[in-house]
């Protein structure tokens, strides 16, 4: 029996230039980026552990929410200390998980957010050797 967890994430707002997150419709170029996929099945706990050890050394990254198949973080930027939020959620079902990172002010992020979530993805896949 495959038990399906809901997907807390939420897309960012339409026309948003300072959000990216993969459960956003494929065809608002700016604002989606792709889950993270794999093609083994490591449990929750594993890719969310790597996740963690991923970032326990960055400065800017506080851990605030762990959940079953969820983090949720807070960066804080090196330039003006604004903080942005950053989500992982494992979904074991589809073989990804969905990230999102957002801004909490601001109309722009000079593509901070996506640049973010594409070096964590690169770091999972080079020791993960997903995708």
């Amino acid at each position: 029996m495959v038990i399906q967890i809901q997907n807390p994430l939420t897309p960012c707002k339409r026309g948003s230039k300072n959000c990216v997150s993969s459960v956003n419709n494929p065809s608002h170029s700016y604002s989606y980026i792709e889950p993270i996929s794999f093609h083994n099945t490591p449990s929750s706990g594993d890719i969310l552990s790597l996740i963690k050890s991923e970032l326990k050394n960055d400065r800017h990254a506080t851990l605030t929410e762990e959940r079953d198949h969820f983090l949720h973080y807070v960066f804080t930027t090196s330039w003006l200390n604004f903080k942005d939020e950053v989500y992982f959620f494992h979904d074991q079902n589809e073989k990804v998980v969905h990230i999102k990172s957002s801004s909490r002010i601001g109309y722009y992020d000079f593509h901070t957010n996506r640049k973010r979530l594409d070096r964590i993805r690169h770091a999972i896949e080079t020791n993960m050797q997903i995708k």
